[in-house]
């Protein structure tokens, strides 16, 4: 019997630097990775376009805000402005009746009226009466 002895090379691994597909496998393999890259360029574009939208919807929606904020300031502002002036009318209106009350006697019998002619005429806050023969308003 005779001693097989093996005397063969074992390639373990190897650097192959110059691969030339052939040519058609070339252009598929670029137009494969043209696509990959068109792909992800669109993918980051529809990102940036949300982003851009987003944003100017977060800005319109703050414009919105702060819009209203000072519609409702503006109002708050109105309202004690009508407030201010109603307040003013009654006030003057009770220092009408007090002069009334401290008139002559000439002018008292005309204080029921006046007050009565007060009561009904809350919302224009109106009252005349007649002082010696002339019209005196007080609005």
């Amino acid at each position: 019997m005779r001693a097989h002895i093996d005397l063969t090379d074992k390639i373990i691994s190897t650097l192959v630097t110059d691969l030339l597909p052939d040519s058609k496998v070339l252009a598929a393999m670029n137009n494969i990775e043209t696509k990959r890259r068109e792909r992800e360029a669109a993918t980051q574009a529809a990102e940036a376009q949300k982003i851009i939208i987003v944003k100017k919807a977060q800005g319109e929606g703050e414009a919105k805000v702060a819009l209203a904020q000072g519609e409702r300031e503006a109002m708050r502002l109105q309202g004690e402005g009508v407030a201010l002036q109603r307040k003013a009318i009654v006030d003057g209106l009770k220092e009408s009746v007090v002069q009334f009350v401290s008139a002559p006697p000439l002018i008292r019998p005309m204080v029921p009226y006046a007050l009565r002619h007060i009561a009904t005429t809350s919302t224009a806050l109106l009252t005349c009466w007649a002082v010696r023969g002339s019209s005196v308003c007080a609005e």
